[in-house]
């Protein structure tokens, strides 16, 4: 049984830190505020089809749309 079995000695208290470090630079390394293109591509392909679909939309359609375009755009959009 160890002396002291609560008590942590200096070289695990490094080893917790190191890896404190090394887990917080892994994080923040991989934080990024840039749309990946592939995202932003198919994101511009799903509104630009309901844009300029071949099928016209209907009445539902049409409403959500402005409501969607005026939440976003707010009322100087119209």
């Amino acid at each position: 049984m160890p002396k002291n079995p609560l008590h942590p000695t200096r070289q695990e208290i490094e080893q917790a830190e190191e890896a404190g470090r090394r887990f917080e630079e892994a994080a923040i390394s991989r934080q990024s505020n840039v749309l990946p293109l592939d995202a932003a591509r198919n994101e511009g392909r799903f509104y630009g089809k309901l844009i300029r679909s071949e099928h016209p939309l209907g009445g539902v359609q049409r409403v959500g749309f402005f409501l969607w375009d005026h939440y976003f755009a707010g009322p100087h959009s119209l």
